[in-house]
């Protein structure tokens, strides 16, 4: 959500693995499932897929403009070209680069050489490339020069606690204060409550994610809140518009 205006910009793909004996399987059992069995880039191109048919539909109901993330493990860049993978999936639905993010850890950046090559070709395609869970690993600001990158997601621990004056709301302070050195755009992960969007707001973040404005939803719930989000929603009335999605 643009913390400004209220109007939605994006929406994250979520791996969900409904298991009809072990139940919901949690995203990195099914990842870490896959790379045992030599299915990391078919899941990505699973993923990937599914994401551009969410996206061919935002523009064809007018919102081509709200961006569909995709997380690309670490495994899948010496599983696979994902940049390759992206590209064809794309060029399939008919689709401009732009209409896709993809959501990269700081493990995967700095752990693979085959990672820098992609993120660039990935890039080429339009397509923007975002550290996911920033400040969560071993980043260095070394390493983050050598690689191009056009957005940064403050993790949902410093988020948790901002609210209250202290170490998370420097940090995160501080955060804001590198990437806009950068150029680069921030997206706060997490926001569960009126006073954590608040306090970010007032911090600069132009773009706040959690469950303050919807739960996780499925894609056609996704997109009927997308359509009631269309000329932008007061925060107070966001959950009211999910619920009419819903109904």
């Amino acid at each position: 959500m643009e913390a400004g205006t209220g109007r939605a910009c994006g929406l994250e793909a979520l791996l969900r693995w409904h298991h009809p004996r072990h139940g919901a399987v949690p995203p990195p059992r099914t990842v870490a499932a896959a790379a045992a069995a030599g299915l990391s880039a078919a899941l990505t191109r699973h993923v990937v897929r599914q994401a551009c048919r969410i996206a061919a539909q935002l523009e064809a109901c007018g919102r081509g403009d709200v961006r569909v993330s995709v997380n690309l493990a670490p495994d899948v860049f010496d599983a696979c070209a994902p940049a390759e993978l992206i590209a064809a999936e794309l060029a399939a639905h008919g689709l401009a680069g732009s209409c896709l993010a993809v959501e990269i850890t700081e493990q995967a950046a700095y752990g693979t050489e085959r990672c820098g090559p992609q993120v660039e070709a990935i890039r080429a395609l339009g397509v923007e490339v975002v550290i996911d869970d920033f400040g969560m690993a071993y980043a260095s600001l070394d390493a983050l020069r050598g690689l191009g990158f056009d957005g940064l997601k403050i993790d949902r621990a410093f988020v948790g606690g901002i609210a209250d004056p202290g170490r998370d709301r420097a940090l995160t302070g501080a955060i804001l204060a590198f990437a806009r050195s950068l150029g680069v755009g921030v997206v706060a992960e997490g926001v569960e409550t009126e006073a954590q969007a608040l306090v970010l707001r007032d911090l600069g973040c132009p773009v706040l994610q959690g469950y303050r404005y919807a739960p996780a939803l499925s894609p056609t719930r996704a997109l009927l809140w997308i359509a009631h989000n269309a000329l932008g929603i007061e925060d107070g009335r966001a959950d009211g518009a999910e619920r009419r999605a819903a109904g």
